[in-house]
């Protein structure tokens, strides 16, 4: 099942912090297929995905902001 998910990006309210002229999303948006780990917090959720180093995300539950399925 591919799943994608858009969170509230937690570095957004810090944006001004960062470098000057870097923008930074408000949301981002993952997609994967929803995985476990047996380390995984019950606050948050695996997604495999193949551009990270261990091909999978950890997502904390509270940034979600809507998900959906794919066909």
């Amino acid at each position: 099942m591919l799943l994608t998910v858009r969170l509230k990006n937690p570095m957004y309210e810090h944006r001004h912090k960062y470098a000057i002229n870097v923008v930074i999303p408000e949301y981002v948006e993952y997609t994967g297929e929803p995985t476990t780990k047996k380390w995984i917090e019950d606050a948050e959720f695996c997604l495999t995905d193949p551009t990270q180093e261990k091909g999978f995300r950890i997502l904390r539950r509270e940034n979600i902001i809507h998900g959906w399925r794919h066909k």
